[in-house]
């Protein structure tokens, strides 16, 4: 019987061991590449949320100067209307 075993056996490993050795490595690389290719996806969201992020407040900036450049120009208009109706009293 140990004679049989010795048969079945390549550098003390068998068959089978062989085979789950190779599968193990195979599940390991499988894995190791899953995780990398969802790492890059990641990566590439953050990209994108950081980019729409830096353009949304852009677009907020933009917008809240137009809104102050609006209000100011009414502001104005009102004034000149008070002034020519005669409605504007100054007070110190």
């Amino acid at each position: 019987m140990n004679m049989a075993l010795k048969d079945q056996t390549f550098l003390g490993v068998t068959f089978g061991e062989i085979i789950s050795i190779i599968f193990l490595i195979g599940a390991m690389a499988t894995g190791y590449s899953s995780i990398n290719v969802r790492i890059a996806e990641l990566q590439s969201k953050t990209l994108y949320l950081e980019q729409s992020k830096n353009e949304e407040k852009q677009r907020f900036e933009t917008k809240r100067i137009e809104d102050q450049r609006s209000f100011e120009k009414l502001n104005d208009k009102v004034d000149l209307l008070l002034i020519k109706n005669g409605q504007v009293e100054y007070t110190k």
